[in-house]
């Protein structure tokens, strides 16, 4: 029972004619998004007209590509008492101050040994 030949999964490359390097963001391989940043840092152009040109694909943080995984996140967290940056729904404990005496001393290293 053979599933066939297995094929390696095409990586996406840059958009720009003629470029065949792999996507690094925005569509672009990082040869092609630095002389774009560029551009745009200069003021020549902007994102936008890049993308009405198809130069240049629209920023993930712009098109909300991460709204799926927030909300995946909000769901796993419902009923748990885990805030999304990790920090607890209760007033956190007042820690101790720790002396000199009680902080754990390093290991003597063999190598090191005096």
């Amino acid at each position: 029972m053979s599933d066939g030949p297995k094929t390696a999964k095409k990586k996406p490359t840059c958009i720009v004619p003629d470029c065949s390097e792999p996507v690094k963001t925005r569509g672009l391989c990082a040869r092609c998004y630095a002389a774009a940043a560029a551009k745009v840092k200069a003021g020549d152009i902007t994102w936008e007209k890049l993308i009405e040109l198809q130069l240049a694909r629209p920023s993930q943080r712009e098109t909300g590509a991460k709204d799926a995984f927030n909300e995946a996140l909000a769901k796993a967290l419902q009923g748990n008492s885990a805030q999304p940056d990790g920090s607890q729904e209760k007033a956190p404990e007042k820690e101790e101050k720790t002396t000199k005496a009680q902080e754990p001393k390093a290991p003597v290293l063999p190598w090191k040994a005096g």
